[in-house]
């Protein structure tokens, strides 16, 4: 197996976070931060890791939020149709409502 540096790692990391594969990049800086030598760079992976995770977060609520939105305009418009086609369904028969009308008043009153 090869022997991964910090650099590696994060250069992974960077590569996954202008991928916008947020969580992948965190786990490469979680690795960065495990083989990092100096204080700084561990502080700088750790940094990262939790920026990432929470990018991660938002992301997917942001991408949940417009996919729900986006389903609720499908639906809408297929109500609007739906509405539409009953109402002209409606008013091609009306002829035949009025009649059904006469003929159910005339059934009431010879009763």
């Amino acid at each position: 197996m090869k022997n991964e540096t910090y650099l590696d790692f994060a250069n992974a990391a960077i590569q996954k976070e202008k991928e916008e594969k947020y969580d992948l990049a965190a786990l490469y800086w979680g690795k960065a931060r495990s083989v990092a030598t100096s204080f700084n760079t561990q502080a700088w992976s750790e940094y990262r890791q939790e920026h990432n995770e929470k990018r991660y977060s938002l992301h997917n609520s942001y991408s949940e939020a417009t996919r729900d939105q986006k389903e609720s305009r499908k639906i809408a418009e297929i109500n609007k149709r739906t509405a539409e086609v009953l109402e002209s369904h409606l008013e091609d028969h009306s002829e035949t409502n009025k009649w059904k009308q006469k003929f159910q008043q005339a059934e009431v009153n010879n009763d």
